[in-house]
């Protein structure tokens, strides 16, 4: 009804109570949570409701923010459009490298404008949010390819993505601070022992 490929005793309870009630169900059968632990899955576990006879618009939005429920946005139908502005940020890398690879007799202001149009980076934001930055841009496609890859069943790319926002981390941290301190492991170990856990003599 929702668009869950199953219906368990408790959805068809939660069916009786809608007619019940006299509500309708917005959702439109496109999934809502994205399971990102254990067995990756895409179901539809959000539901919608309005009263009966108002119409809605119904939808979900592709960015899910690192959650796992993808945000819902209802509109009255026929209602306000929310208002977008296009935006353009340039890579100022690929523009150097524009006017690096340019031909010595082109005319200055031409290179420069098609260099810098060559380097812009087109996006969508709305209309009272600042132009986003080139690393806010890449972070926000990479988060994109991922849910795409884990909406297809892979856990792999979220796990590449968590190291990229959270950064490397020492998997033995202990043997980390010995070789910093060129010390050896059994050493480091003895002086925190002595350090933390030595008892004051009475």
């Amino acid at each position: 009804m929702w668009g869950s490929r199953t219906c368990s005793s408790r959805g068809r309870d939660l069916v009786d109570v809608i007619h019940q009630l006299g509500l309708q169900v917005l959702n439109t059968g496109s999934f809502n949570f994205v399971r990102k632990t254990g067995r990756p899955s895409c179901t539809t576990i959000d539901v919608s409701l309005a009263s009966e006879g108002d119409r809605y618009d119904w939808a979900t939005q592709p960015d899910s923010w690192r959650s796992d429920h993808l945000p819902i946005v209802i509109t009255p139908a026929g209602g306000k459009i929310p208002r977008t502005r296009q935006c353009r940020t340039v890579d100022w890398r690929a523009f150097r490298q524009q006017l690096k690879d340019a031909p010595e007799d082109q005319d200055y202001l031409d290179l420069v404008a098609a260099a810098a149009q060559a380097a812009a980076i087109q996006s969508w934001v709305p209309e009272n949010h600042p132009v986003p930055d080139l690393r806010h841009l890449n972070l926000r496609a990479a988060r994109r390819r991922a849910e795409r890859s884990q909406a297809r069943g892979g856990a792999k790319a979220w796990w590449l993505l968590g190291s990229l926002v959270i950064g490397p981390m020492a998997r033995q941290p202990v043997l980390a601070v010995a070789i910093c301190s060129g010390t050896s492991e059994q050493e480091l170990a003895e002086w925190l022992a002595d350090r933390f856990t030595a008892l004051p003599l009475a």
